[in-house]
């Protein structure tokens, strides 16, 4: 039996359904070994994966964390064989996702209590649950995306508690009843906290799982029975 008519025999067994089930492009992988060949698989099913997640949870606001997760090309070298998966150092989402993915403890509800991230009190004397500048620029950025506008308080005299705060507000953020709006959005985050999503993990377990691992032993099988089939005719006068 011919080296590519084996590795397709093996691919057909059942061991890849679960990623081809998900239309996963083969892409680059139909002419590679089994075990280059899953890795690629693998690679691809968790990219999509995040995405899913993140558009299902509706955390796709800019649309960052989604575009900027990729999977690199396979290397093989120094008896092993590595794909890279992820964010690259480089982009916006390395610096943010797992704040995303594991959450963030929130100053006043301690939750979720297992995330290993937690906002820290602001140093302002006014406030100490003050968001920092960078945090209410991407609250304008996601209320900006989803076309959320902020209500100016024009009055002046006679005051309703609700419409004091506001004003209140608007004085200390320069008048700007969007940026007002922003500040007190992210101040309320930093006060009850990010929400652990796992659409990271999930994805990882979801395409790198004991299956996966499972899948790559008989890979690596089959790959060096091909190999030293190859050496053994090689070898023939």
């Amino acid at each position: 039996m011919s080296e590519k008519r084996e590795q397709d025999k093996l691919l057909s067994e059942g061991f890849l359904d679960t990623l081809e089930d998900n239309k996963v492009d083969f892409g680059q992988a139909t002419e590679l070994p089994v075990t280059a060949r899953l890795l690629v698989l693998a690679a691809a099913s968790f990219v999509q994966r995040v995405q899913e997640n993140l558009d299902r949870m509706g955390k796709v606001s800019t649309g960052t964390l989604s575009t900027d997760i990729i999977s690199g090309e396979v290397r093989a070298g120094g008896g092993s064989v590595s794909i890279e998966v992820g964010y690259p150092a480089t982009s916006a989402g390395a610096k943010y996702y797992d704040f995303v993915n594991r959450g963030v403890k929130g100053l006043v509800s301690g939750e979720p209590s297992d995330s290993p991230y937690s906002f820290k009190e602001s140093k302002s004397p006014r406030d100490k649950y003050a968001p920092a500048p960078v945090m209410v620029k991407a609250i304008l950025g996601w209320m900006e995306q989803n076309n959320i506008r902020a209500r100016e308080e024009t009055q002046t005299r006679n005051l309703s508690p609700l419409q004091s705060k506001r004003r209140g507000l608007q004085e200390l953020t320069g008048g700007d009843a969007q940026r007002s709006l922003a500040y007190v959005i992210a101040r309320s985050i930093k006060r009850r906290g990010l929400p652990y999503t796992g659409y990271f993990d999930e994805a990882q377990a979801f395409a790198f799982g004991q299956e996966f691992m499972n899948n790559v032993a008989r890979a690596v099988g089959a790959d060096i029975r091909l190999v030293i089939r190859q050496a053994n005719r090689g070898g023939r006068p």
